[in-house]
């Protein structure tokens, strides 16, 4: 029951997100997949392995962009770790250009929460956002973001929290000739009695070294859900490719800064992209 329910919450969300974009013109569309990895002791003693396959969806009208992420993950340890959702270190910022970026964004990277545990497999927590941009300037970007998780996830399985998220996120940004900088905080809501709400904050900077390619590092910060707990932070680096005009993959790997951090994940996404262009690189 509470499995459909969630069903029904993802595709009102999704009609609302369609009905939305409808009033404008739509000037890209976004598919990608992913293949993600990250393992750490999360503080305990033993090793949690995290296997996830993230489908991604985007559609950009005028200063707006929707995005939908599907997870599919499988959970290998002693307990304690559930995969983490895009903006668990305050990720899923927009990156190189903001809202008209080389790619959507810096592959994100999951830092578990820690609940309860078994080793499974399946659908994890679905999250939903919509992006505000705005150039200010020739330079300069502003992006403001809200998004909402869904639970989606079988919190038996340690597949998901078992709770709905908000997250409120802006990310500031600079474009110089060739590279960029930028910074992001936001705070998120979580729900749950147990679950206590945290601030994320984090900054970063990219280059583009050849015609098509991006690569970067940034840092990520944000506190635990569960109070008394170390918060979660890492550094991440990450590049992108340009393999046709349509069609882009994008690599990263990061390292835990904390304990409550993976010690090590890497990943990748292949990103197909319709009405494809780069007006920061006119």
């Amino acid at each position: 029951m509470k499995f459909r329910t969630s069903l029904s919450l993802v595709a009102l969300a999704s009609a609302s997100i369609v009905a939305g974009a409808g009033a404008a013109s739509a000037q890209t569309v976004q598919i990608g997949v992913g293949a993600e990895y990250s393992t750490g002791t999360y503080g305990g003693t033993d090793e949690t392995s995290i296997y996830e396959v993230p489908i991604t969806f985007r559609l950009r009208a005028g200063d707006w962009s929707f995005r939908a992420r599907v997870p599919f993950a499988s959970i290998e340890g002693p307990g304690g770790v559930v995969p983490g959702g895009p903006d668990d270190n305050g990720g899923d910022r927009s990156g190189p250009g903001g809202g008209d970026d080389e790619d959507d964004d810096p592959i994100e990277n999951d830092l578990g929460e820690v609940i309860g545990g078994v080793n499974s497999s399946g659908l994890a927590d679905i999250s939903l956002s919509a992006t505000w941009s705005q150039s200010i300037g020739d330079d300069n970007y502003l992006d403001l973001t809200g998004r909402v998780t869904l639970p989606t996830g079988d919190v038996a399985k340690d597949l998901g929290t078992g709770e709905t998220d908000f997250t409120m996120l802006a990310e500031f940004g600079h474009d110089f000739d060739g590279a960029g900088i930028y910074a992001f905080g936001g705070y998120k809501f979580r729900g749950g009695a147990t679950r206590e709400d945290g601030a994320q904050f984090g900054a970063g900077g990219y280059f583009r070294p050849l015609d098509g390619v991006v690569a970067g590092v940034d840092a990520g910060w944000s506190e635990s859900s569960i109070n008394g707990l170390d918060q979660s932070a890492d550094l991440t680096a990450y590049s992108s490719f340009t393999l046709s005009p349509d069609w882009r993959i994008s690599l990263y790997a990061l390292t835990g800064l904390t304990d409550n951090a993976p010690d090590f994940g890497a990943g990748l996404r292949l990103t197909w992209r319709a009405d494809f262009r780069r007006p920061t690189e006119d």
